[in-house]
């Protein structure tokens, strides 16, 4: 569930700031996975509703507990991501209003919460000798800086598209010099 998660982060992102559209090369089949995805989002929270937590120390069991402690974290974060990923994925929002539907997307990075959730049960889910935990955190801290990366860059290149295309600038970083990276 996490690398599908990060997977349709990363993939999110670069439509999101490189404005590649959903009408482009196959756009029945990236339908098709936006179904799969929401569904398996929804499955995700409902499971979250169902999955014991530590406590200081203690596994919390009692059904009314997990609801409210899910309730009051991440499931706000969630519902808003699924939220964003479904108005972005409406076929009537991606023929009419493409600035609506790429904002839409954004609320879909709220998802990221989530994947730090995983990493924080995957080491509270295994008593882990101290020597593999230095791994686990290593890992943890690759992803948070690769991701960090990642997500400048589409940011700062889709800053310069959006003032080429939406503000009508036409001096940008992307096209200065004759270097047209549009």
């Amino acid at each position: 569930m996490v690398i599908f998660t990060i997977i349709i982060i990363f993939a999110e992102s670069l439509k999101v700031f490189f404005l590649i559209k959903d009408k482009d090369q196959f756009f029945y089949f990236n339908f098709q996975i936006r179904y799969v995805t929401i569904f398996i989002f929804t499955l995700d929270i409902t499971k979250n509703f169902f999955t014991l937590y530590y406590k200081k120390g203690n596994l919390i069991s009692n059904h009314s507990e997990i609801f409210k402690n899910y309730l009051t974290g991440h499931f706000i974060f969630d519902i808003i991501s699924l939220f964003g990923f479904i108005t972005s994925s409406s076929q009537y929002l991606i023929q009419q209003q493409e600035i609506f539907t790429n904002w839409s997307r954004i609320l879909f990075f709220l998802k990221i919460f989530s994947v730090k959730l995983y990493f924080i049960r995957l080491e509270s889910a295994f008593i882990i000798q101290d020597s593999f935990k230095h791994w686990i955190r290593l890992g943890k801290l690759l992803f948070v800086i690769i991701f960090t990366c990642h997500f400048c860059a589409c940011l700062f290149y889709g800053i310069g598209k959006a003032e080429y295309f939406y503000l009508g600038i036409e001096n940008t970083w992307l096209n200065i010099d004759n270097n047209n990276l549009l």
